[in-house]
């Protein structure tokens, strides 16, 4: 251990920081080093060291958590109550704060994420109102959409004529029942 005040010069910090590279501890030094310091508060940081740990920080992006660490933090963090003192803190931390502005890959990933929540609540809520159309307005779909030209069809003397103008009409029907979700089969058709 160092003595207090003495300053190291940088070929001597080299030569420290060179023998301590790859050195791994073993879980008893760990322990023992863990022990020592349990219970013991440290002092509280200089504004200059603050400083100095922001100014080497600046700029650096931490590597992305992998998926276990993630799960971790996730499992630590579940059912965590904060206290009204934690909340009040927060709070008045942030007050008076403005957040930096979203950048364009930011702006671009909370769009994405909202167009498939809206699509999803759309989908959902469709399912919920969806209601299957009354008799009577089936009835006035059908003669709109093709009863006519059955029963003119039917009219028609020539069958190869007849049989054509039946099957337009049947394809119209079909088209209309699959848009408006009728759920009828037109594969069975009576030549």
């Amino acid at each position: 251990m160092r003595k207090e005040g003495r300053v190291l010069s940088p070929e001597h910090k080299a030569k420290i920081s060179a023998a301590k590279k790859g050195r791994v501890l073993s879980p008893e030094a760990k322990a023992k080093i863990s022990a020592a310091k349990k219970g013991k508060k440290r002092k509280p940081l200089s504004p200059e060291h603050k400083a100095k740990i922001s100014a080497a920080k600046e700029g650096k992006k931490r590597k992305p958590f992998t998926p276990e660490h993630k799960a971790k933090i996730s499992a630590a963090k579940k059912g965590r109550v904060l206290s009204p003192e934690v909340k009040a803190f927060l709070l008045a931390a942030k007050e008076g704060k403005k957040r930096k502005p979203f950048s364009p890959e930011h702006k671009a990933n909370l769009s994405k994420v909202r167009k498939i929540k809206e699509a999803a609540y759309l989908e959902w809520n469709n399912q919920l109102t969806r209601k299957k159309p009354h008799i009577e307005e089936v009835f006035a779909a059908f003669q709109r959409f093709g009863i006519a030209q059955i029963q003119a069809a039917n009219s028609i003397r020539d069958p190869g004529i007849r049989q054509k103008q039946m099957d337009e009409a049947t394809d119209a029907l079909e088209k209309f029942c699959v848009s408006n979700g009728l759920d009828i089969d037109f594969s069975k058709r009576e030549d």
